[in-house]
C-alpha cells in the first residue's frame, strides 16, 4: 500500500505499478476505468464553538464567508487541494492558508484546536463529526459539491486472483464506498 497524490495514483494505474487505485476527485484518464464512485463534497470543518458553527448547521455557508477566517487545506498535489485551487482560479480569489499539510490529520487537528477552519470532506472527519468535536458546514460552490472519492483500475487489465479479492473486498467493505449512495460497477474478474 502507498499514499500519494491524486495525480500519482492515476499515473501508478495507468503504468501498472499499481493494481488498484484508490482517489479523491482524480483527473480523467483514457486508460483507467472507475469501478466505484462515491459522492464526497468538500465541506467547511471547524470546532463546535467557531462563529461559523453557529446557527443551522444544514445551511450551505459562501467561499468569502469560509476566507475570513484562518484556513488549512492539502497541498495542490493532492485532489482537496486541487480542488480548493481550482475554486481560488474560478473566482479569482486570493487564497492564503495559514497551514498547508498532506495529512488530513493534521488539518482536522488545527480545526479541532481552534485555530481556524478546514475544507476537507466529511468523511474524513467522520469520527470528530461524531463526538461532537467538529461541526461541518456545506460550502456553497458547485465545485465542492460535485466532487467524488473513487476507485479505479486499468482499463483493459485482468486483475490477478489476489487483487481481485482485494477489490472485491474494497468495494464491499469500505463504508466511504457503501454512503451517499455509491455507484458500484461490478468488480474485474481474472482471466483463466
Amino acid at each position: 500500500m502507498n499514499v500519494a497524490p491524486v495525480n500519482e495514483v492515476v499515473k501508478d494505474v495507468e503504468e501498472d505499478i499499481a493494481h488498484i487505485g484508490i482517489a479523491y476527485n482524480p483527473p480523467s484518464s483514457q486508460h483507467v476505468r472507475y469501478l466505484a464512485s462515491s459522492p464526497q463534497p468538500v465541506v467547511l470543518l471547524a470546532a463546535r464553538g467557531h462563529p461559523l458553527s453557529q446557527g443551522d448547521s444544514r445551511a450551505p455557508i459562501s467561499v468569502h464567508q469560509a476566507l475570513s477566517y484562518p484556513v488549512a487545506i492539502m497541498p495542490v498535489t493532492f485532489g482537496l487541494g486541487q480542488l480548493v485551487q481550482a475554486l481560488a482560479f474560478a473566482d479569482n480569489l486570493r487564497l492564503a492558508p495559514v497551514l498547508t499539510a498532506n495529512s488530513l490529520h493534521a488539518l482536522i487537528r488545527f480545526a479541532k484546536a481552534g485555530r481556524g477552519v478546514v475544507f476537507a470532506t466529511a468523511f474524513a472527519a467522520r469520527a470528530e463529526l461524531e463526538a461532537g468535536t467538529l461541526i461541518s458546514r456545506p460550502v456553497d460552490h458547485p465545485l465542492f459539491s460535485s466532487a467524488q472519492a473513487r476507485v479505479l483500475v486499468r482499463g483493459g487489465r485482468p486483475l490477478s486472483k489476489g487483487a481481485d479479492e482485494l477489490l472485491k473486498r474494497i468495494l464491499h467493505d469500505m463504508t466511504v464506498f457503501q454512503r451517499h449512495g455509491a455507484s458500484a460497477r461490478r468488480p474485474c474478474t481474472r482471466k483463466k
